[in-house]
């Protein structure tokens, strides 16, 4: 298999700390992260973009991955059951 247009295999990060967002920002091609949230991803996305910059790279050449959850039921109520169960309290962030 030749090797991508980046010249190099993909470089995947998992972490939202201070720490992880400045290793991916220096050598990941791919990024993860726990955010569940629209606001929390745009956040990790602008500081991950400023790091990249800080280490001479093109921001736009990191993609993130953020770490969406699909709950589906068959009612708005099912739906609301199963994200309780999953995530307590926790509120999600939806987009129709």
């Amino acid at each position: 298999m030749p090797i991508g247009l980046q010249g190099h295999p993909v470089i995947a990060q998992a972490g939202a700390t201070g720490a992880g967002i400045d290793l991916a920002a220096r050598h990941a091609d791919i990024v993860y992260a726990p955010l569940l949230h629209k606001q929390s991803a745009f956040d990790y996305q602008a500081r991950l973009r400023e790091r990249a910059l800080a280490h001479g790279r093109e921001p736009g050449d990191i993609r993130l991955l953020p770490g969406l959850t699909v709950i589906l039921g068959a009612t708005p109520e099912e739906e609301y059951r199963k994200h309780e169960a999953l995530h307590g309290h926790r509120r999600a962030s939806r987009i129709p």
